[in-house]
């Protein structure tokens, strides 16, 4: 059997910035230095900075897996076609008999 080096790509890993923040979770007290990432989800002051990470992350990992495209849609290709296609919509039982779609 022929083993193959892999080099991987040079590329370096974001790296979040941290920012001491304690809370108080039923009487501990816990510190979470990513917790600036939650206002992502409200929508504060840092929350581009939050999606800048993730791009970021995704670049990253878009790099690093690039060498695996073709397998990557071997694999999808193989996965998909042992699936059985088919599409119904849920049943509804209306006047004593069930409906539904299918194709």
């Amino acid at each position: 059997m022929k083993h193959e080096t892999y080099q991987w790509p040079n590329a370096a890993a974001p790296v979040a910035d941290k920012k001491e923040h304690w809370r108080n979770l039923h009487g501990d007290s816990v510190l979470d230095n990513y917790y600036w990432m939650y206002d992502y989800f409200g929508k504060g002051p840092d929350s581009t900075k939050v999606v800048d990470y993730l791009k970021a992350e995704n670049t990253y990992v878009d790099t690093m897996m690039s060498a695996t495209k073709k397998l990557q849609s071997d694999l999808f290709t193989e996965m998909k076609a042992r699936i059985k296609e088919k599409d119904e919509s849920v049943p509804v039982f209306k006047n004593g008999y069930f409906y539904y779609s299918r194709t």
